[in-house]
C-alpha cells in the first residue's frame, strides 16, 4: 500500500483507501467507488480478498470499474 501511495501523487491520482472486514462494508465501497467517475479498484492480495473474490469481481463487474488483482486467478471466475 505504501508503494502504491507514494506513486499516486506523481501521476495525478487521489487514492482513496477502504478498509472493509465483511461483505457488507465492501458492498459499500464497491457502490460508494462505483458512484463516482472516472475511478477503478486495487484489490490487495490477502486472505480475505481472496475468500470473497467472486463479490468484489461481480460488484466491479456491475459498477463497470476497472480493476487490477494481483493475480490472474481474480479474474477466471
Amino acid at each position: 500500500m505504501q508503494s502504491i501511495a507514494g506513486a499516486a501523487p506523481g501521476r495525478g491520482v487521489e487514492l482513496i483507501v477502504s478498509p472493509v472486514r465483511d461483505a457488507a462494508e465492501v458492498e459499500r465501497a464497491i457502490i460508494q467507488v462505483g458512484s463516482d467517475s472516472n475511478t477503478g479498484l486495487i484489490v490487495n492480495p490477502d486472505a480475505f480478498t481472496t475468500a470473497n473474490r467472486k463479490l468484489i469481481i461481480s460488484l466491479a463487474a456491475r459498477y463497470r470499474l476497472p480493476a487490477i488483482y494481483a493475480y490472474r486467478y481474480y479474474k477466471l471466475l
